[in-house]
């Protein structure tokens, strides 16, 4: 006679418990704003020697005014002390207004003296 086949079973018994929905996604946390009262450059090149003053061995110094936007964006530049006045002040204004910081929680302002010796 004939053998008959044993009922089968799924591999897998049917779970006893609905399962759990995977959790929500972690959102990436967003990341923390600079102080405006401790500005962090990201970018911040430095003033070149104008050519006829280190020809000529002139030195001196540039005081400057920064106020950066809380973007991190240099908005404005103002020279506040210059010796000798005019020799390096277009070559540091320039060159600061190239600058970028890192956003911040609002708007700040920095001064910075560059020191031009041959």
């Amino acid at each position: 006679e004939p053998a008959t086949p044993a009922p089968t079973r799924p591999a897998t018994p049917p779970p006893s418990q609905p399962a759990t929905p995977p959790p929500a996604p972690v959102q990436p946390a967003q990341p923390a704003l600079a102080s405006s009262s401790n500005p962090v450059a990201v970018r911040a090149p430095q003033p070149s020697y104008p050519r006829a003053a280190y020809r000529s061995g002139v030195s001196g110094e540039v005081t400057v005014e920064i106020s950066i936007a809380a973007s991190g964006e240099v908005t404005n530049v103002n020279v506040t002390r210059s010796q000798p006045r005019g020799t390096f002040d277009r070559e540091v204004v320039n060159t600061v207004r190239e600058w970028r910081f890192e956003p911040m929680d609002g708007p700040a302002t920095l001064t910075r003296t560059f020191t031009f010796r041959p």
